[in-house]
C-alpha cells in the first residue's frame, strides 16, 4: 500500500491500524514484483561471472 497512504489514515483517524486493510491481491503482487527483482540481478551476476570467466556454459554472450 503506498506510503502516503497510511501516514495520512494514521493522522486523521482514531485508532487507525485497525481501519487499514490489505488485501491478497496488492499482497502478491509486491511479493512477486520483490522475488522477480531478486531474480533479475542473480541473473544478471552469473551472465557477468560466465562472461567474464568464459565458463563455456549456456548463457549465451551478448
Amino acid at each position: 500500500m503506498w506510503p502516503a497512504f497510511i501516514g495520512a489514515t494514521r493522522a486523521a483517524l482514531p485508532d487507525e491500524d485497525t481501519k487499514i486493510a490489505f488485501d491478497k491481491f496488492h499482497v502478491a503482487k509486491h511479493l512477486a514484483d520483490a522475488v522477480d527483482k531478486v531474480r533479475r540481478t542473480g541473473h544478471k551476476a552469473v551472465t557477468i561471472w560466465c562472461v567474464a570467466n568464459t565458463c563455456g556454459c549456456a548463457i549465451p554472450r551478448t
